[in-house]
């Protein structure tokens, strides 16, 4: 009897201690990382000045993501319903929760980016500067020039039917739907691509394609774009927005050519000087890695590749947990 209660009072004790064990282990997952191209002023100045003109760009990327609020910060109250429900139960890398903002990177997602820059031209010419008489180009060795998009879009959502006859409607930009060449155009052709190639896991969600358009559309007054040959600069102004060309960031190298600028007219108004623009990139690979305590991505390799949530402290942790 007493040889029973010693191995009934052992197995007891065996089980407590491993379910208190069980409380107590803290299990550790890999460091989110998001691998970037991006391209790079490769010697030529970021801001350039021909004969009262200047011209400022910036290439864009994840890796200023943070730097440009007016770009990718967003509500997700504002989005369209369609959208809200997969942004509330879709727990996507790419959305963070950073300085009370939501943030979305909108010219790519996974490891494909868009060529797009922010470009600012200030006109000190004297005279009214048309964009409609400029020529805005890729030059990539080898390859025929690239021009730039040059019309925003149709955001607006449409629901549409896929697959056909399932009874399940998906909501589409129309500029997808009617394809126009457009911005909301290639940031929803982007989406789509991903998740065509995406592998699909045991517990994935369905990635929204167009939720980048809808984030855009928020911001609709920063996404002006530089091509627009509508545009027109007046004397003593500046004019800021997006030049985006359609095409994945890839080359090794490439230049940005802005041609055939009206710096001069003569006292009829005949232009009697052009000037041309001429910025030299190179491509550059980058990295980030998601610090979860201040819930946005940090530039660089994350100090360690593993961390765990600390429960005495609520916070994440770098690194292994201390042995007990």
């Amino acid at each position: 009897m007493i040889k029973k209660m010693t191995i009934k009072t052992a197995l007891c004790l065996g089980l407590v201690f491993l379910l208190v064990q069980g409380t107590k282990a803290q299990k550790t997952r890999q460091v989110s990382t998001w691998p970037y191209k991006q391209y790079v002023l490769n010697g030529s100045d970021t801001k350039q000045e021909k004969n009262g003109l200047t011209v400022e760009i910036e290439p864009l990327s994840p890796k200023n993501l943070y730097s440009h609020p007016e770009l990718y910060s967003f509500v997700a109250d504002y989005l369209p319903q369609d959208f809200k429900k997969y942004y509330l139960s879709n727990i996507n890398a790419m959305w963070t929760d950073y300085n009370a903002k939501k943030w979305n990177y909108t010219f790519g997602i996974a490891e494909k980016f868009l060529t797009v820059f922010k470009v600012k031209i200030t006109n000190n010419t004297g005279h009214i500067l048309k964009m409609s008489e400029a020529k805005i180009l890729l030059r990539i060795e080898n390859e025929d020039p690239i021009k730039p998009v040059t019309k925003y879009g149709d955001p607006s959502i449409q629901l549409l039917e896929n697959p056909a006859g399932s009874g399940k409607f998906i909501p589409y930009p129309k500029s997808v739907l009617t394809p126009d060449e457009s911005l909301i155009q290639w940031v929803t052709n982007i989406e789509a691509e991903y998740v065509k190639n995406k592998k699909k896991g045991f517990l994935d969600m369905e990635f929204p394609i167009g939720i980048n358009s809808q984030i855009i559309d928020q911001n609709k007054k920063n996404y002006k774009l530089i091509s627009d040959v509508n545009v027109e600069i007046l004397p003593e102004d500046s004019y800021s927005g997006i030049l985006l060309f359609p095409v994945i960031v890839s080359w090794e190298e490439l230049s940005l050519k802005m041609y055939e600028f009206a710096t001069k007219t003569d006292p009829a108004g005949n232009v009697a000087e052009r000037s041309n623009f001429d910025f030299k990139l190179k491509l550059d690979n980058g990295n980030m890695w998601y610090d979860r305590n201040k819930n946005m991505w940090v530039d660089g390799a994350p100090p360690q590749a593993i961390e765990y949530f600390d429960k005495s402290t609520k916070t994440w942790i770098l690194g292994t947990p201390p042995e007990k």
